[in-house]
């Protein structure tokens, strides 16, 4: 028996499963030279659990909002493939 962990976010209390992400920390976008279009690298990695999301996920999951502050929640669910 495989054992599968699906893991999704939840935006305005919808689960979208199969977006992307990758953890990391300031380093990343410091080496690679990544700029911020809105917010301060200092500051977007002063807490545990802030997230930086690209421009694309911004006008996907917020289209007629301003992206920061809002609230992403991780998603996880176990399922068994046989």
């Amino acid at each position: 028996m495989e054992k599968n962990n699906y893991v999704g976010v939840t935006f305005h209390n919808i689960v979208h499963f199969g977006v992307p992400s990758l953890v990391t920390d300031h380093n990343f976008f410091s080496f690679l030279g990544f700029p911020l279009k809105e917010g301060d690298i200092e500051t977007a990695f002063s807490g545990t659990n802030n997230a930086i999301i690209t421009e694309s996920a911004a006008r996907k999951y917020f289209p007629d909002e301003d992206p920061i502050g809002q609230i992403v929640t991780e998603v996880q669910s176990e399922s068994l493939l046989r």
